[in-house]
């Protein structure tokens, strides 16, 4: 059974990654452009410039080709900037001028902001299979096995989960799939049959199901 969080994050925000190659050219995607340019024309290593914005390497490098689903938060964009500006500065490199401005760079980011929320409407109305939470699935139907009927036990013939025991693995399952984490993760559960994967998958899916939803990992 496989349970992915396709996701970055630091303790300023997260940022969801996605493969090259897809979709077209967007608002977001020629903001990571002009990232780009500023960087290679600060002289600032990506690595380097990974440690000034608190992100890895492999999160840098998203941002900057623009396989991103969403844009970093302001603070994370202006560590960027500041930090490629004054290196630059410190080793006699000049920079574009339409990349050179701070407050240039605070206003593109305001402009991407209303941007994001125009198209995000549109890609609402025209998607084709609306996005669904786990919780709102029924469990059998992702696999969960059905309890041991035990006479008396289920009223009516109702499906029921009955109560999940916290086990260890479950602690380090919730862990890996905590949305502040700083790297893009694919879960992998294995066991012999009927030991409980999906049943752990499932519960580490749904309990505190807001905060992982809003984080992007549901």
């Amino acid at each position: 059974m496989l349970w992915g969080a396709d996701r970055i994050g630091h303790s300023q925000g997260n940022v969801l990654m996605v493969p090259a190659g897809i979709g077209s050219t967007s608002p977001l995607e020629a903001f990571c452009v002009r990232l780009k340019r500023l960087q290679e024309a600060s002289g600032l290593t990506q690595a380097a410039l990974a440690g000034h914005a608190n992100l890895r390497k492999s999160q840098m490098s998203a941002v900057l080709n623009g396989h991103i689903r969403r844009p970093p938060e302001w603070g994370v964009v202006l560590a960027v900037v500041e930090a490629c500006l004054g290196h630059a500065k410190q080793a006699g490199r000049a920079v574009p001028g339409d990349i050179c401005d701070i407050k240039d760079w605070r206003r593109r980011y305001g402009d991407l902001e209303v941007d994001l929320q125009a198209v995000a409407p549109q890609r609402s109305r025209h998607s084709s299979k609306p996005e669904r939470l786990v919780r709102e699935w029924d469990p059998f139907t992702l696999g969960v096995h059905h309890p041991i009927a035990v006479q008396d036990s289920v009223s009516e013939g109702l499906a029921q989960l009955p109560w999940y025991v916290l086990r260890e693995h479950d602690r380090q399952l919730r862990d890996w799939l905590d949305p502040t984490g700083q790297t893009p993760q694919m879960l992998v559960l294995t066991g012999q049959s009927c030991v409980g994967k999906t049943r752990a998958a499932y519960e580490a899916n749904t309990s505190d199901f807001r905060r992982l939803c809003s984080a992007g990992v549901l």
